[in-house]
Protein backbone atom coordinates (compact mmCIF):
# COMPACT_ATOMS: atom_id res chain seq x y z
CA UNK A 1 0.00 0.00 0.00
CA UNK A 2 1.51 3.16 -0.63
CA UNK A 3 1.61 5.56 2.53
CA UNK A 4 3.20 9.30 2.83
CA UNK A 5 4.25 10.36 5.95
CA UNK A 6 2.28 13.98 6.95
CA UNK A 7 3.63 16.02 10.07
CA UNK A 8 0.29 17.56 11.82
CA UNK A 9 1.08 20.25 14.53
CA UNK A 10 -1.02 20.65 17.42
CA UNK A 11 -1.72 22.86 20.21
CA UNK A 12 1.12 22.95 23.01
CA UNK A 13 -0.39 21.33 25.89
CA UNK A 14 0.10 21.14 30.21
CA UNK A 15 2.37 19.11 29.89
CA UNK A 16 4.40 20.92 26.72
CA UNK A 17 6.00 24.75 26.38
CA UNK A 18 6.02 24.91 22.82
CA UNK A 19 4.08 23.77 19.71
CA UNK A 20 4.87 20.15 18.79
CA UNK A 21 4.33 18.12 15.54
CA UNK A 22 3.21 14.37 15.57
CA UNK A 23 4.16 12.17 12.41
CA UNK A 24 1.14 9.90 10.99
CA UNK A 25 1.39 8.04 8.38
CA UNK A 26 -1.64 7.92 5.98
CA UNK A 27 -2.94 6.53 2.96
CA UNK A 28 -1.83 8.36 0.13
CA UNK A 29 -5.15 8.99 -1.24
CA UNK A 30 -6.47 10.77 1.93
CA UNK A 31 -6.45 14.07 2.81
CA UNK A 32 -6.39 17.22 5.06
CA UNK A 33 -9.52 18.81 6.34
CA UNK A 34 -9.90 21.67 5.22
CA UNK A 35 -10.42 23.04 8.97
CA UNK A 36 -6.76 21.18 9.44
CA UNK A 37 -5.52 23.17 6.49
CA UNK A 38 -7.41 26.59 8.11
CA UNK A 39 -5.35 25.78 11.16
CA UNK A 40 -1.95 25.32 9.68
CA UNK A 41 -2.17 28.63 8.08
CA UNK A 42 -3.11 30.40 11.06
CA UNK A 43 -0.15 28.78 12.86
CA UNK A 44 2.26 30.16 10.03
CA UNK A 45 1.07 33.48 9.51
CA UNK A 46 2.63 35.84 11.69
CA UNK A 47 -0.41 37.99 11.50
CA UNK A 48 -2.88 35.55 12.47
CA UNK A 49 -5.10 36.70 15.55
CA UNK A 50 -7.62 35.63 17.56
CA UNK A 51 -9.40 38.52 17.82
CA UNK A 52 -9.82 40.65 14.41
CA UNK A 53 -9.39 43.69 16.64
CA UNK A 54 -7.98 44.58 19.48
CA UNK A 55 -10.14 47.82 21.15
CA UNK A 56 -13.12 45.27 19.91
CA UNK A 57 -11.43 42.62 22.42
CA UNK A 58 -10.85 45.00 25.03
CA UNK A 59 -14.83 45.76 24.74
CA UNK A 60 -15.81 42.63 24.96
CA UNK A 61 -13.50 41.84 28.26
CA UNK A 62 -14.99 44.75 29.59
CA UNK A 63 -18.56 43.38 29.25
CA UNK A 64 -17.83 40.17 30.71
CA UNK A 65 -16.18 41.60 33.85
CA UNK A 66 -18.91 43.68 34.76
CA UNK A 67 -21.99 40.81 34.04
CA UNK A 68 -23.73 39.10 36.97
CA UNK A 69 -24.10 36.13 34.92
CA UNK A 70 -21.34 34.80 37.28
CA UNK A 71 -22.18 34.04 40.66
CA UNK A 72 -21.54 32.17 43.45
CA UNK A 73 -23.57 29.49 43.89
CA UNK A 74 -23.86 27.67 47.46
CA UNK A 75 -22.65 24.08 48.30
CA UNK A 76 -26.39 23.23 49.31
CA UNK A 77 -26.98 23.06 45.22
CA UNK A 78 -26.04 20.98 42.58
CA UNK A 79 -24.50 21.72 39.36
CA UNK A 80 -27.74 21.12 37.81
CA UNK A 81 -29.17 24.31 36.15
CA UNK A 82 -32.84 25.00 35.26
CA UNK A 83 -35.47 27.87 36.07
CA UNK A 84 -39.27 27.59 35.74
CA UNK A 85 -38.79 30.50 32.85
CA UNK A 86 -37.47 28.21 30.07
CA UNK A 87 -40.12 26.77 28.93
CA UNK A 88 -42.11 28.36 26.22
CA UNK A 89 -46.18 28.66 26.43
CA UNK A 90 -47.03 31.02 23.42
CA UNK A 91 -51.58 30.52 23.02
CA UNK A 92 -50.31 27.28 21.72
CA UNK A 93 -48.51 28.40 18.79
CA UNK A 94 -45.22 27.20 20.38
CA UNK A 95 -46.95 23.76 19.24
CA UNK A 96 -46.87 24.35 15.40
CA UNK A 97 -42.73 23.87 15.48
CA UNK A 98 -41.56 20.12 16.49
CA UNK A 99 -39.95 21.22 19.03
CA UNK A 100 -40.93 19.90 22.84
CA UNK A 101 -40.76 23.83 24.40
CA UNK A 102 -41.66 22.36 27.14
CA UNK A 103 -39.04 19.85 27.19
CA UNK A 104 -37.13 21.30 29.96
CA UNK A 105 -39.56 21.50 32.80
CA UNK A 106 -40.74 17.96 31.82
CA UNK A 107 -36.90 17.16 32.34
CA UNK A 108 -36.83 18.36 35.82
CA UNK A 109 -40.32 17.15 36.80
CA UNK A 110 -38.79 13.49 35.95
CA UNK A 111 -35.53 13.90 38.25
CA UNK A 112 -37.51 15.22 41.20
CA UNK A 113 -40.64 12.52 40.40
CA UNK A 114 -37.83 9.76 40.33
CA UNK A 115 -36.46 10.97 43.54
CA UNK A 116 -33.13 11.35 42.05
CA UNK A 117 -32.96 15.24 42.35
CA UNK A 118 -34.49 17.52 45.23
CA UNK A 119 -36.06 20.43 43.34
CA UNK A 120 -34.41 23.12 46.14
CA UNK A 121 -30.98 21.92 44.87
CA UNK A 122 -31.19 23.16 41.44
CA UNK A 123 -29.34 26.50 40.37
CA UNK A 124 -31.43 29.40 38.63
CA UNK A 125 -29.57 31.45 36.77
CA UNK A 126 -29.92 35.08 35.83
CA UNK A 127 -31.23 36.67 32.49
CA UNK A 128 -28.61 37.31 30.04
CA UNK A 129 -28.68 41.31 29.61
CA UNK A 130 -28.11 43.13 26.15
CA UNK A 131 -24.63 43.90 27.19
CA UNK A 132 -24.36 40.15 27.95
CA UNK A 133 -25.27 39.57 24.24
CA UNK A 134 -23.11 41.87 22.75
CA UNK A 135 -20.07 39.61 23.79
CA UNK A 136 -21.10 37.74 20.72
CA UNK A 137 -23.54 39.17 18.80
CA UNK A 138 -23.82 42.77 16.91
CA UNK A 139 -25.80 45.55 18.08
CA UNK A 140 -27.15 45.17 14.46
CA UNK A 141 -28.47 41.44 15.14
CA UNK A 142 -29.73 41.98 18.07
CA UNK A 143 -31.89 45.13 17.04
CA UNK A 144 -33.12 42.74 14.56
CA UNK A 145 -35.01 40.89 17.21
CA UNK A 146 -37.26 43.55 17.93
CA UNK A 147 -38.98 42.16 14.39
CA UNK A 148 -41.69 39.77 15.27
CA UNK A 149 -40.93 38.76 11.55
CA UNK A 150 -37.30 38.05 12.26
CA UNK A 151 -38.24 36.24 15.20
CA UNK A 152 -40.88 33.96 13.66
CA UNK A 153 -38.18 33.35 10.53
CA UNK A 154 -35.93 32.15 13.28
CA UNK A 155 -37.94 29.83 15.63
CA UNK A 156 -39.45 28.62 12.67
CA UNK A 157 -43.45 29.28 13.47
CA UNK A 158 -44.92 31.99 10.77
CA UNK A 159 -47.55 32.91 13.46
CA UNK A 160 -45.46 35.13 15.69
CA UNK A 161 -44.86 37.36 12.48
CA UNK A 162 -48.53 38.61 13.53
CA UNK A 163 -47.69 39.48 17.25
CA UNK A 164 -46.52 42.48 18.75
CA UNK A 165 -42.72 42.75 19.78
CA UNK A 166 -43.31 42.74 22.92
CA UNK A 167 -45.57 39.96 23.34
CA UNK A 168 -42.50 37.90 21.49
CA UNK A 169 -39.97 39.24 23.57
CA UNK A 170 -41.93 38.00 26.77
CA UNK A 171 -43.03 34.83 25.82
CA UNK A 172 -40.41 33.80 23.36
CA UNK A 173 -37.20 35.87 23.83
CA UNK A 174 -36.81 36.30 27.58
CA UNK A 175 -36.86 32.10 27.99
CA UNK A 176 -34.12 31.61 25.60
CA UNK A 177 -32.21 34.60 27.41
CA UNK A 178 -33.05 32.86 30.49
CA UNK A 179 -31.58 29.58 28.82
CA UNK A 180 -28.27 31.46 28.15
CA UNK A 181 -28.03 32.70 31.61
CA UNK A 182 -27.90 28.99 32.59
CA UNK A 183 -25.48 28.05 29.45
CA UNK A 184 -22.88 30.82 30.70
CA UNK A 185 -22.94 30.27 34.88
CA UNK A 186 -22.85 26.14 33.71
CA UNK A 187 -19.22 26.84 32.95
CA UNK A 188 -18.07 28.51 36.22
CA UNK A 189 -20.08 25.60 38.00
CA UNK A 190 -18.23 22.63 35.72
CA UNK A 191 -14.63 24.50 36.77
CA UNK A 192 -15.33 24.59 40.18
CA UNK A 193 -17.15 21.27 41.03
CA UNK A 194 -16.02 19.06 37.87
CA UNK A 195 -19.31 18.99 35.81
CA UNK A 196 -22.55 20.99 35.07
CA UNK A 197 -25.85 20.51 33.32
CA UNK A 198 -28.08 23.22 31.68
CA UNK A 199 -30.90 21.43 31.33
CA UNK A 200 -31.75 24.19 28.45
CA UNK A 201 -29.55 25.95 25.90
CA UNK A 202 -27.32 24.61 23.17
CA UNK A 203 -28.87 26.89 20.78
CA UNK A 204 -25.69 26.12 17.81
CA UNK A 205 -27.10 26.77 14.73
CA UNK A 206 -27.07 30.85 16.12
CA UNK A 207 -23.83 33.04 15.12
CA UNK A 208 -23.09 36.53 16.20
CA UNK A 209 -24.65 37.58 13.12
CA UNK A 210 -27.36 35.45 12.29
CA UNK A 211 -30.00 33.14 14.15
CA UNK A 212 -31.96 29.94 12.53
CA UNK A 213 -33.04 26.95 13.36
CA UNK A 214 -35.00 27.93 16.56
CA UNK A 215 -31.88 29.00 18.06
CA UNK A 216 -31.77 33.05 18.63
CA UNK A 217 -28.90 33.63 20.95
CA UNK A 218 -25.22 31.67 20.06
CA UNK A 219 -25.38 30.56 23.94
CA UNK A 220 -22.24 28.01 23.62
CA UNK A 221 -19.89 31.35 21.83
CA UNK A 222 -20.89 33.00 24.97
CA UNK A 223 -20.22 30.31 27.40
CA UNK A 224 -16.86 29.64 25.98
CA UNK A 225 -16.11 33.64 25.70
CA UNK A 226 -16.77 34.27 29.20
CA UNK A 227 -14.71 31.35 30.50
CA UNK A 228 -11.65 32.39 28.18
CA UNK A 229 -11.68 35.64 30.63
CA UNK A 230 -13.26 34.99 33.69
CA UNK A 231 -11.61 31.35 34.47
CA UNK A 232 -8.08 31.67 32.63
CA UNK A 233 -9.59 28.95 29.98
CA UNK A 234 -7.22 28.80 26.87
CA UNK A 235 -8.53 25.66 24.76
CA UNK A 236 -12.08 24.10 24.95
CA UNK A 237 -13.33 21.49 22.80
CA UNK A 238 -17.04 21.58 21.84
CA UNK A 239 -18.14 18.00 21.50
CA UNK A 240 -21.73 18.40 19.38
CA UNK A 241 -23.56 15.70 19.21
CA UNK A 242 -26.95 16.51 17.95
CA UNK A 243 -28.16 15.45 14.94
CA UNK A 244 -28.06 18.39 13.08
CA UNK A 245 -24.56 20.70 12.21
CA UNK A 246 -23.29 23.06 14.67
CA UNK A 247 -22.71 25.85 12.22
CA UNK A 248 -23.30 28.83 14.70
CA UNK A 249 -20.37 27.92 16.48
CA UNK A 250 -18.30 26.79 13.93
CA UNK A 251 -18.61 30.18 12.25
CA UNK A 252 -18.42 32.21 15.33
CA UNK A 253 -15.07 30.00 16.04
CA UNK A 254 -13.61 30.08 12.53
CA UNK A 255 -10.36 31.24 13.31
CA UNK A 256 -9.78 30.94 16.77
CA UNK A 257 -7.24 28.19 17.50
CA UNK A 258 -8.00 27.85 21.21
CA UNK A 259 -11.37 25.86 19.93
CA UNK A 260 -11.06 22.54 19.28
CA UNK A 261 -14.94 21.28 17.45
CA UNK A 262 -15.85 17.87 17.48
CA UNK A 263 -18.91 17.68 15.14
CA UNK A 264 -21.24 14.63 14.37
CA UNK A 265 -24.07 15.12 12.32
CA UNK A 266 -26.51 14.28 9.39
CA UNK A 267 -24.96 15.94 6.43
CA UNK A 268 -28.25 14.91 4.69
CA UNK A 269 -30.48 17.37 6.94
CA UNK A 270 -30.79 20.98 7.95
CA UNK A 271 -28.85 23.74 7.71
CA UNK A 272 -26.95 22.65 4.62
CA UNK A 273 -24.04 25.02 5.34
CA UNK A 274 -21.17 24.13 3.72
CA UNK A 275 -19.14 27.56 4.67
CA UNK A 276 -19.49 26.30 8.22
CA UNK A 277 -18.28 22.73 8.03
CA UNK A 278 -14.87 24.49 6.18
CA UNK A 279 -14.37 24.87 9.58
CA UNK A 280 -15.17 21.77 11.63
CA UNK A 281 -11.26 20.48 13.43
CA UNK A 282 -13.09 16.70 13.25
CA UNK A 283 -15.99 15.83 11.16
CA UNK A 284 -17.57 12.04 11.39
CA UNK A 285 -20.65 12.38 9.08
CA UNK A 286 -23.75 10.01 10.16
CA UNK A 287 -25.90 9.04 7.73
CA UNK A 288 -29.83 8.95 7.63
CA UNK A 289 -30.54 5.49 9.11
CA UNK A 290 -27.31 4.64 11.45
CA UNK A 291 -28.16 2.65 13.76
CA UNK A 292 -27.07 2.77 17.61
CA UNK A 293 -24.08 0.43 17.54
CA UNK A 294 -22.50 1.86 14.20
CA UNK A 295 -23.00 5.15 16.33
CA UNK A 296 -21.30 4.45 19.20
CA UNK A 297 -18.42 2.74 17.69
CA UNK A 298 -17.66 5.80 15.64
CA UNK A 299 -18.57 7.90 18.63
CA UNK A 300 -15.23 5.52 20.18
CA UNK A 301 -13.10 6.41 17.26
CA UNK A 302 -14.01 10.15 17.34
CA UNK A 303 -13.22 10.75 20.68
CA UNK A 304 -9.57 8.56 20.57
CA UNK A 305 -8.90 10.95 17.83
CA UNK A 306 -10.00 14.05 19.65
CA UNK A 307 -8.10 13.11 22.67
CA UNK A 308 -4.72 12.14 21.14
CA UNK A 309 -5.44 15.83 19.07
CA UNK A 310 -6.13 18.42 21.27
CA UNK A 311 -5.83 18.97 25.00
CA UNK A 312 -8.56 21.07 26.22
CA UNK A 313 -9.34 22.77 29.58
CA UNK A 314 -13.26 22.84 29.49
CA UNK A 315 -15.09 20.13 27.08
CA UNK A 316 -18.98 21.77 26.06
CA UNK A 317 -20.70 19.34 25.20
CA UNK A 318 -23.92 19.70 22.84
CA UNK A 319 -25.79 16.43 23.68
CA UNK A 320 -29.23 17.01 21.14
CA UNK A 321 -31.40 14.10 21.26
CA UNK A 322 -33.01 14.19 17.94
CA UNK A 323 -30.32 11.18 17.24
CA UNK A 324 -33.26 9.01 18.49
CA UNK A 325 -34.89 6.49 16.80
CA UNK A 326 -38.52 8.10 15.14
CA UNK A 327 -36.66 11.64 15.69
CA UNK A 328 -38.91 12.99 12.48
CA UNK A 329 -35.81 15.91 11.96
CA UNK A 330 -32.62 13.94 12.63
CA UNK A 331 -33.60 10.52 10.42
CA UNK A 332 -31.51 8.27 13.05
CA UNK A 333 -31.94 5.60 14.51
CA UNK A 334 -30.53 5.32 18.32
CA UNK A 335 -32.01 3.65 21.06
CA UNK A 336 -33.05 5.26 24.37
CA UNK A 337 -30.17 3.16 25.67
CA UNK A 338 -27.89 3.91 23.26
CA UNK A 339 -28.59 7.97 24.07
CA UNK A 340 -27.50 7.03 28.06
CA UNK A 341 -24.31 5.00 26.55
CA UNK A 342 -23.45 8.08 24.58
CA UNK A 343 -23.43 10.50 27.48
CA UNK A 344 -21.28 7.97 29.48
CA UNK A 345 -19.08 8.03 26.82
CA UNK A 346 -18.56 11.81 26.76
CA UNK A 347 -18.30 12.38 30.48
CA UNK A 348 -16.35 9.56 30.76
CA UNK A 349 -14.12 11.08 28.17
CA UNK A 350 -13.93 14.26 30.09
CA UNK A 351 -13.21 12.49 33.71
CA UNK A 352 -10.63 10.35 32.93
CA UNK A 353 -8.45 13.37 31.37
CA UNK A 354 -9.78 15.48 34.66
CA UNK A 355 -11.39 18.15 32.22
CA UNK A 356 -14.59 20.34 33.22
CA UNK A 357 -17.41 19.49 30.98
CA UNK A 358 -20.73 21.46 30.31
CA UNK A 359 -23.64 19.69 29.20
CA UNK A 360 -26.66 21.51 27.21
CA UNK A 361 -29.73 19.39 26.49
CA UNK A 362 -29.84 21.22 22.86
CA UNK A 363 -32.48 19.19 20.24
CA UNK A 364 -34.79 17.23 20.55
CA UNK A 365 -38.25 16.29 18.31
CA UNK A 366 -40.23 13.84 20.16
CA UNK A 367 -42.14 13.98 23.60
CA UNK A 368 -40.34 11.27 24.71
CA UNK A 369 -36.84 13.26 24.88
CA UNK A 370 -37.51 14.41 28.14
CA UNK A 371 -37.68 11.24 29.76
CA UNK A 372 -34.67 10.07 27.97
CA UNK A 373 -32.44 12.67 28.93
CA UNK A 374 -33.57 12.25 32.79
CA UNK A 375 -32.52 8.80 32.34
CA UNK A 376 -29.82 9.30 30.84
CA UNK A 377 -28.56 11.89 34.00
CA UNK A 378 -29.28 9.30 36.37
CA UNK A 379 -27.38 6.70 34.41
CA UNK A 380 -24.57 9.09 34.80
CA UNK A 381 -25.31 9.78 38.90
CA UNK A 382 -25.26 5.88 39.33
CA UNK A 383 -22.37 5.61 37.35
CA UNK A 384 -20.55 8.31 39.37
CA UNK A 385 -19.74 10.69 37.23
CA UNK A 386 -22.40 13.45 38.19
CA UNK A 387 -23.68 13.41 41.72
CA UNK A 388 -27.15 14.27 41.70
CA UNK A 389 -27.84 13.76 45.51
CA UNK A 390 -28.85 15.59 48.31
CA UNK A 391 -26.02 17.60 49.69
CA UNK A 392 -26.95 17.21 53.43
CA UNK A 393 -24.92 15.96 56.40
CA UNK A 394 -21.30 17.87 55.96
CA UNK A 395 -21.07 21.66 57.41
CA UNK A 396 -18.20 24.01 58.41
CA UNK A 397 -20.00 26.56 60.04
CA UNK A 398 -18.65 30.03 61.41
CA UNK A 399 -20.47 29.08 65.04
CA UNK A 400 -21.68 25.78 67.24
CA UNK A 401 -24.73 26.01 64.99
CA UNK A 402 -23.23 23.69 62.64
CA UNK A 403 -21.82 21.02 65.23
CA UNK A 404 -25.84 21.27 66.72
CA UNK A 405 -27.15 20.53 63.36
CA UNK A 406 -25.01 17.11 63.17
CA UNK A 407 -25.52 15.95 66.14
CA UNK A 408 -29.46 16.55 65.60
CA UNK A 409 -28.99 14.24 62.52
CA UNK A 410 -27.22 11.62 64.41
CA UNK A 411 -29.11 11.34 67.40
CA UNK A 412 -31.70 10.31 65.42
CA UNK A 413 -30.35 8.72 62.63
CA UNK A 414 -31.47 4.83 62.61
CA UNK A 415 -28.50 2.34 63.94
CA UNK A 416 -28.57 0.59 60.59
CA UNK A 417 -27.43 3.57 59.04
CA UNK A 418 -24.95 5.19 62.24
CA UNK A 419 -23.11 2.49 61.36
CA UNK A 420 -22.23 3.08 57.73
CA UNK A 421 -20.42 6.32 58.95
CA UNK A 422 -16.71 6.01 58.26
CA UNK A 423 -15.12 9.14 61.76
CA UNK A 424 -18.56 9.51 62.55
CA UNK A 425 -17.75 13.00 64.35
CA UNK A 426 -14.57 15.13 64.03
CA UNK A 427 -14.30 18.20 66.13
CA UNK A 428 -11.30 20.47 65.70
CA UNK A 429 -10.63 23.53 68.49
CA UNK A 430 -9.21 26.49 66.72
CA UNK A 431 -8.88 27.97 70.42
CA UNK A 432 -12.48 29.46 69.77
CA UNK A 433 -15.57 27.46 69.56
CA UNK A 434 -16.69 29.69 66.96
CA UNK A 435 -13.41 27.77 65.05
CA UNK A 436 -15.34 24.38 65.61
CA UNK A 437 -15.63 22.13 62.50
CA UNK A 438 -17.99 19.32 62.03
CA UNK A 439 -17.66 16.99 58.97
CA UNK A 440 -19.68 13.91 58.89
CA UNK A 441 -19.04 11.43 56.19
CA UNK A 442 -20.98 8.89 54.71
CA UNK A 443 -19.95 5.52 52.75
CA UNK A 444 -21.39 4.72 49.39
CA UNK A 445 -24.42 2.77 50.55
CA UNK A 446 -27.68 3.22 49.38
CA UNK A 447 -30.50 3.55 52.00
CA UNK A 448 -33.73 1.74 52.04
CA UNK A 449 -37.27 2.16 53.26
CA UNK A 450 -36.96 0.54 56.15
CA UNK A 451 -34.24 2.67 57.73
CA UNK A 452 -37.07 4.82 59.33
CA UNK A 453 -36.49 7.90 56.74
CA UNK A 454 -40.04 9.36 56.08
CA UNK A 455 -42.35 9.08 52.75
CA UNK A 456 -41.17 12.60 51.44
CA UNK A 457 -37.29 12.00 52.10
CA UNK A 458 -37.57 8.93 49.99
CA UNK A 459 -38.93 10.69 47.40
CA UNK A 460 -36.55 13.84 47.62
CA UNK A 461 -33.69 10.87 47.10
CA UNK A 462 -31.95 11.20 50.85
CA UNK A 463 -31.37 7.47 50.47
CA UNK A 464 -28.06 8.48 48.60
CA UNK A 465 -24.91 10.34 50.06
CA UNK A 466 -21.99 10.08 47.71
CA UNK A 467 -20.32 13.23 47.73
CA UNK A 468 -18.98 15.13 50.77
CA UNK A 469 -19.63 18.84 50.93
CA UNK A 470 -18.56 21.41 52.94
CA UNK A 471 -21.06 24.10 53.77
CA UNK A 472 -19.24 27.96 54.30
CA UNK A 473 -21.51 29.62 55.21
CA UNK A 474 -24.54 30.53 57.54
CA UNK A 475 -27.13 30.69 54.61
CA UNK A 476 -25.65 26.88 54.25
CA UNK A 477 -25.90 26.11 57.72
CA UNK A 478 -29.86 27.74 57.95
CA UNK A 479 -30.77 25.57 54.48
CA UNK A 480 -29.98 22.40 55.93
CA UNK A 481 -31.32 22.69 59.76
CA UNK A 482 -34.33 24.17 57.50
CA UNK A 483 -34.82 21.02 54.92
CA UNK A 484 -34.21 18.59 58.21
CA UNK A 485 -37.31 20.28 60.00
CA UNK A 486 -39.31 20.83 57.20
CA UNK A 487 -39.53 17.75 55.44
CA UNK A 488 -39.24 15.34 58.59
CA UNK A 489 -35.90 14.22 57.71
CA UNK A 490 -35.36 12.79 61.74
CA UNK A 491 -37.69 10.05 63.18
Amino acid sequence: MNCRVTPIPIESTRNLCESVAIFRVLPRNQTFSVSLYRYILTTMSSSASTSPDSDEETLRRSRILKSKLYFDVPLSKVPVIYAASYDIAFLGIEKLHPFDSSKWGRICRFLVSDGALHRSCIVEPLEASKDDLLVVHSKSYLNSLKSSANVAMIIEAPPVALFPNCLVQQKVLHPFRNQVGGTILAAKLAKERGWAINVGGGFHHCCGEKGGGFCAYADISLCIHYAFVQLNVSRVMIIDLDAHQGNGHELDFANDRRVYILDMYNPGIYPFDYEARRYIDQKVEIASGTTTNEYLKKLDEALEVAGHTFDPELVVYNAGTDILDGDPLGRLKISPDGIANRDEKVFRFARERNIPIVMLTSGGYMKSSARVIADSMINLSKKSLIDLDFPILTTYGTNIASVLVILSVLYHMPDAIREDIDDSLQFQNSNCLCGLRASVRISNKRMRTDTGFSNVAQRTHIRDFKRVYIAKTEEDIGYYAGYVGENSFIT
